[in-house]
């Protein structure tokens, strides 16, 4: 089980934390729907993508939220037009029905809506992204010691 709390590196203000797991992915936990926040949140996410070479992997904690925010919806449109948009594979953790409801809404409208989900714990929502992690080659299982190759590298 991914240990959430395990953070490798943090950025946080009043408005949007932002962590990054040991595996590389991030979780944005907006606090609300500020300008401040919804600033950052597009400036992190914008430069990951335009220095992405590989597939990335972000969790949006919205759980204390209850509602979608005009320019949060704005930053989404804007989002899927990036030149690199496929490479991003999100989730969503919600709290309310309601807001899956209008969140659905979005991610259906998005030629990439494969890549997105929703889910109501951290913990569904890590597994899904560990998942697309190891059918996208970025997760790197622990050698076997069936492989002939490499039973000397694990014997040292």
């Amino acid at each position: 089980m991914l240990n959430l709390m395990s953070e490798m590196e943090t950025n946080n203000n009043s408005d949007l934390d932002i962590s990054v797991l040991p595996n590389g992915i991030h979780v944005y936990k907006l606090a609300n729907w500020s300008n401040a926040g919804l600033t950052q949140w597009e400036d992190s996410l914008s430069t990951r993508l335009d220095e992405a070479d590989n597939f990335i992997y972000s969790i949006y904690d919205m759980r204390h939220l209850d509602t979608i925010s005009p320019r949060g919806f704005e930053f989404a449109n804007k989002l899927e037009a990036h030149p690199k948009s496929q490479l991003s594979f999100s989730v969503a953790v919600l709290k309310s029905r309601r807001l899956a409801i209008l969140v659905d809404a979005v991610i259906n409208m998005r030629r990439n809506s494969g890549h997105n989900r929703i889910f109501f714990s951290l913990e569904d929502a890590a597994e899904w992204l560990l998942k697309k992690m190891e059918e996208n080659g970025q997760l790197n299982p622990p050698p076997s010691t069936s492989d002939p190759d490499r039973s000397d590298e694990l014997n040292r």
